[in-house]
């Protein structure tokens, strides 16, 4: 490959790096001016990790019905809302 060429691959690296940079300050620009977004809806294991459970305890709860939870089909996943979080945290 000639001087040249590897050159311009460096240069195209380079403003690739760039552009993924800038992508990123521009969305963390537009989070500042707008305030992040708010996740509404997590995982039992999120769910735990913001209320320093483990993840079976918080199923367990949901199960019980202790912590309100969607599920998703009869054995799915269960999905708890931002604000039953809130509230659960609260009550505590």
């Amino acid at each position: 490959m000639c001087h040249t060429c590897i050159e311009i691959e460096n240069l195209k690296k380079q403003v690739a790096s760039i552009r993924q940079e800038l992508t990123e300050t521009v969305r963390l620009f537009i989070e500042l001016k707008e305030g992040p977004t708010r996740k509404t809806i997590y995982s039992v294991k999120e769910a735990a990790a913001m209320l320093g459970k483990s993840a079976y305890t918080v199923s367990e709860w949901c199960r019980q019905g202790k912590l309100a939870a969607s599920r998703s089909g009869k054995e799915g996943m269960y999905f708890i809302t931002s604000d039953t979080i809130s509230n659960f945290t609260r009550k505590q």
